[in-house]
């Protein structure tokens, strides 16, 4: 099977954003995010600080990352195992298969697809619980401070 190249540079790059996705730390579902926030959670320290996050803001928006990552742990899964795979098809010594790499690229894509509509959905949520003034506040924030979390444009798939 020979994709169309549109498809193949869709599938490439949604693999690589992707791949930056799951290594960011403090990402949800991402891992632990270093010493002392083994959960991931990392930005949610600083976010309650810059923002003045009520306890009620904070447990919510802790509830609503956790329901993301038990939802997206397959998906997730799976898209390491796609990976793993289109590692060993480069790696291959019997030569390359072109058509199960292309048919890998394809369900890469449609799960980062899936998982973007997620992520951002997930940002969508948990904006709608800050005030205006917090929203206002963390547009503001240059884009390393929050890495992007809180916006639809940055980081996902």
């Amino acid at each position: 099977m020979k994709l169309p190249l549109p498809a193949l540079v869709f599938a490439l790059i949604a693999a690589l954003a992707s791949a930056s996705l799951s290594a960011r730390p403090g990402f949800p579902g991402a891992g632990p995010a270093g010493p002392g926030h083994p959960d991931g959670l990392f930005f949610m320290e600083m976010m309650a600080g810059e923002l003045g996050l009520t306890e009620e803001q904070q447990t919510a928006i802790t509830e609503l990352v956790n329901a993301f990552r038990l939802d997206s742990a397959v998906d997730r899964e799976r898209v390491s195992q796609i990976r793993q795979q289109l590692r060993a098809l480069s790696q291959s010594d019997a030569g390359f298969d072109s058509a199960a790499a292309g048919e890998l690229a394809v369900e890469l894509a449609a799960l980062v697809s899936s998982m973007a509509v997620s992520s951002a959905e997930l940002h969508y949520q948990i904006r709608q619980l800050l005030t205006d003034e917090q929203r206002a506040l963390i547009d503001q924030f240059p884009r390393g401070m929050h890495g992007g979390r809180f916006d639809a444009e940055s980081q996902h798939p």
